[in-house]
């Protein structure tokens, strides 16, 4: 009985202390109705919510002139999604939350995908031009940053990274992506194409971030095994009084 008891309370004790492994959390971006895409070449720049725009009757998702607000030309071929970029990224930890009290994980990488919702190729005159229909890649890199949890919920989360949008064999729009005290900032220029075909796009969006990650919280094992013990116990006694 003493080895049952002693290996139920092992056999608990590694199921309340699992492994601790890296982990990937999910993140969603609720942008602002002020986030642009501009291209100053064509004196033209698409917003979120065009209603934000009050030089313009027209809230279509459209162009506007950069020079004159008022002025508005263009399909409305794109919509940001209306700025709801939900799970457009995830973050890996160097441990993995238990769910108990506060806890802070270093962040070890970060993947996101901006190309399904912000369409550089029906934004960009040259990018549309593409053999790849105006598709691109996300690229970060210089990643660091933090979250934290409280009782298993994000709480926080802290990330800096640079940014690069690569339009393939057209060129990259460069920048920076921070998540700070839930919220976000995103920027990238650079020129797509070359001479008289050149043309610069701005991205500038910015709002709040979220993760729905949550973590159960294991009980602890001390109570477990004392109880456990205690059987076993009572059970040894019982045993040797009736050999006796």
């Amino acid at each position: 009985m003493k080895r049952f008891t002693s290996l139920a309370c092992v056999l608990l004790l590694a199921s309340a202390n699992p492994i601790h492994a890296n982990v990937t959390i999910d993140v969603d971006l609720l942008a602002n109705g002020d986030g642009r895409f501009s291209e100053p070449e064509s004196d033209a720049f698409a917003i979120i919510d065009p209603a934000l725009n009050t030089q313009s009757s027209d809230t279509r998702n459209g162009f506007y002139g950069i020079s004159d607000p008022s002025v508005t030309f263009g399909q409305p071929v794109f919509t940001f999604n209306n700025g709801d970029w939900s799970d457009v990224g995830s973050i890996t930890l160097d441990g993995t939350p238990t769910g108990v009290g506060s806890e802070n994980f270093n962040i070890t990488d970060a993947l996101f995908d901006f190309n399904q919702y912000i369409e550089g190729g029906k934004l960009s005159r040259v990018a549309s031009s593409t053999n790849n229909n105006g598709n691109y890649l996300t690229n970060l890199s210089n990643i660091s940053g933090s979250v934290s949890f409280s009782q298993g919920l994000v709480s926080n989360i802290n990330l800096t990274s640079d940014i690069e949008f690569e339009f393939v064999n057209t060129g990259s729009y460069t920048g920076s992506l921070s998540i700070s005290n839930n919220g976000f900032d995103l920027f990238a220029d650079g020129t797509l194409g070359s001479g008289f075909f050149a043309t610069t796009n701005i991205w500038d969006f910015d709002g709040v971030t979220s993760s729905s990650f949550v973590v159960t919280a294991v009980p602890e094992p001390t109570m477990g095994c004392f109880l456990l013990g205690l059987a076993g116990l009572a059970s040894f006694k019982r045993r040797r009084s009736i050999r006796g």
